[in-house]
């Protein structure tokens, strides 16, 4: 077992740490905007505008608050998942062998991620706001003998929201909000590449009719064996918008359409391979490929290790992350009790694939890589994906006790973008899922009537997941084959004030 803790980066402008990806939402979404929201599994979070948090859910919502109010809490995300899981080699014709090391464990993702909101009533029919909140997120590490390795070492993706807004209201029954992000992301993701199964691979290919035993002996002193890291960091700052609307056709009665604009963001950064320029790791690769026969080793070598093989270099990715489109109503019942309900659509079917670009443009193959081994030189790497659009729904309550105390509860199926068990990958292990989720408030009359706390909890329950993945950026081919089983909890306490 590993366990990682994930701590948050601080200053207004730090990009925030997030919740592995197969926890508190489908995809790599994060459900962290606000405390409340969470006591009631996010239902009608469009329209409820209880506090500060409607600007993140929907800006139009500020028309129902009253005065300059600010709100600020910490969701604490405890994540666990198990797998079992085998890797098979499926490149060369007739090796039935299987990647070496532990398919059993699991991972521990322990992360906080905060959020803080401030709202101003201009006037009786304008208010302005603005939100720091973490929107898209992915976390996951495993063991360094996984045998997944060459898929997913591991995985730190996350994004910040610094969202202006505005809210005016045209009509007594409607307001309207907008509002600019400005969003940061910052991404390291690291797995291994199997370059001696690469060169065994080529060289099988050159020396026509080997035997079933040579082609084994070849194999058995490549494969594994020469590993190369894989560490690719990159962030970027872009802009899109929300915009939403809030219809309160009669007393009690609030129904609201909210919406994110998708993100496109170009992430420059650069792939570490560290071994690509070790001596000892150069020398050990030039005896093998001698004790192997392979002619010219030490070129040989060279073009494997070099700028058109593995070595690292300055890297480019190119990502859209999806519009959210979030349709929420609240009904008062009577003076105690409020029922909630939304659906939530997300566009997932933007990504296709994560496809990460080397600028100098080297394709497959070519005179210039020695002896001619097209699987080594370097080339965009690509992480097929194939995501598909999904929706959330959920219903809620909330009873107010008195004046003091309030409660709430709620329940949501969360639908997974990921397709199938072949397009499943270990970074991603995703499925659909259940939250369940209680929450109060408690408001502090007795001392200061403009202060309040909100805490609550979430169970997450993801469907088993199974995977069957083949490994697709390095071209190794080894197919990831198991199932993998998360669970969550999710804790959140925020403060709330009203100047």
């Amino acid at each position: 077992m590993r366990t990682k803790d994930t701590v948050i980066r601080t200053g207004a402008f730090a990009i925030l740490s997030v919740v592995a990806g197969s926890a508190g939402a489908a995809g790599f979404q994060v459900n962290t905007q606000g405390i409340k929201a969470m006591g009631s599994s996010f239902a009608g979070t469009a329209a409820t505008a209880e506090d500060p948090t409607t600007v993140a859910y929907n800006p139009a919502g500020m028309m129902m608050l009253e005065g300059t109010q600010a709100s600020a809490g910490l969701h604490a995300l405890l994540t666990r998942t198990k797998y079992n899981v085998q890797a098979r080699r499926t490149l060369i014709e007739g090796d039935e062998g299987f990647v070496p090391g532990s398919g059993r464990g699991r991972v521990d993702e322990n992360s906080f991620v905060p959020h803080a909101y401030l709202t101003h009533r201009l006037s009786a029919n304008a208010a302005a706001g603005l939100g720091i909140y973490v929107p898209f997120g992915n976390a996951s590490d495993f063991p360094g003998d996984f045998v997944g390795r060459y898929h997913a070492q591991s995985s730190d993706i996350a994004t910040v929201n610094l969202n202006p807004v505005f809210a005016f209201r045209p009509h007594e029954q409607v307001s309207l909000g907008f509002g600019a992000i400005v969003q940061f992301i910052d991404a390291d993701i690291s797995n291994e590449i199997d370059l001696g199964h690469n060169l065994a691979n080529s060289i099988i290919e050159q020396q026509n009719g080997v035997s079933d035993g040579e082609r084994d002996a070849i194999i058995g002193a490549l494969s594994h064996d020469f590993d190369v890291e894989n560490d690719i960091r990159g962030d970027n700052v872009a802009f899109a918008l929300n915009l939403g609307v809030l219809w309160e056709p009669q007393d009690g009665t609030r129904l609201g359409l909210s919406y994110h604009s998708k993100v496109q963001h170009v992430i420059d950064g650069r792939a570490r391979r560290p071994q690509t320029n070790d001596d000892a790791f150069r020398n050990r690769l030039v005896g093998t490929l001698e004790n192997l026969g392979v002619p010219n080793p030490e070129e040989v070598t060279q073009g494997a290790l070099g700028p058109l093989g593995a070595a690292g270099g300055d890297i480019r990715t190119v990502v859209d992350l999806p519009e959210v489109l979030n349709l929420g109503i609240a009904q008062e019942l009577n003076s105690q009790w409020t029922v909630m309900g939304g659906a939530t659509f997300t566009r997932w079917s933007r990504i296709d694939e994560l496809r990460f670009e080397f600028p100098d443009g080297s394709a497959d193959g070519g005179e210039s890589f020695a002896q001619g081994l097209p699987e080594l030189r370097r080339r965009d790497l690509v992480q097929p994906l194939r995501f598909r659009d999904s929706w959330r729904y959920g219903v809620g309550a909330m009873y107010e006790l008195d004046e003091s105390w309030a409660f709430r509860a709620g329940i949501a199926y969360d639908e997974t973008p990921v397709r199938n068990a072949r397009a499943r990958t270990a970074r991603l292990p995703d499925n659909d899922r259940i939250l369940l989720s209680a929450g109060t408030t408690f408001r502090f009359d007795a001392f200061d009537a403009r202060q309040s706390i909100d805490l609550a909890y979430m169970f997450v329950r993801v469907r088993s997941s199974r995977i069957d993945n083949e490994e697709a950026a390095a071209r190794t081919r080894h197919r990831l084959e198991g199932d993998f089983r998360t669970r969550a909890h999710m804790f959140g306490v925020q403060y709330n004030h009203q100047f």
